[in-house]
């Protein structure tokens, strides 16, 4: 008889055995942190999806909050988030940077082709400079009557 969807009575509440052993792995390496059932009416509106969070005892604050099919996934978003481990604000600032950089290489590779064709322009010892039926020049860029592209 499988007994891990069975349901344990912790205070006025009904929790699965799953959630209860979610909780105390959480006590067990956490001191200051519970895994809590939020009442409806205690949850914050447009949460209401969410009935289990993990709460710092020490300060009453709500660290986060999940529905019940996510409560499985805390213990692994706490090894990840754990300031005490890791330096989470560096975590936080390589995150950026490394979302910075593929925003920026997205732009270059976007913009390629028209800085290839601006360094031969600039490199070149031509005074005009003729591509895919445009004429580049000193007195400006024109476009080519009868071109491919007309």
């Amino acid at each position: 008889m499988d007994l891990s969807k069975g349901h344990l009575m912790d205070g006025q509440h009904v929790l699965s055995q799953e959630h209860m052993a979610v909780a105390q792995e959480i006590a067990h390496r956490y001191e200051n942190l519970r895994l809590v059932f939020i009442p409806t009416i205690d949850r914050i509106p447009g949460q209401d999806d969410k009935p289990f969070g993990i709460r710092d005892i020490r300060t009453g604050i709500m660290i986060k909050t999940v529905p019940e099919t996510m409560v499985h996934l805390l213990p692994r978003w706490l090894w990840e988030n754990d300031s005490n481990r890791i330096d989470t604000y560096q975590q936080f600032m390589n995150q950026q940077a490394k979302e910075k950089k593929a925003r920026e290489d997205a732009i270059n590779e976007k913009h390629a082709p028209k800085i290839d064709l601006a360094a031969h322009i600039i490199g070149s010892k031509l005074h005009t400079y003729v591509h895919d039926g445009v004429r580049y020049s000193d007195s400006g860029i024109e476009r080519i009557k009868g071109s491919s592209d007309d």
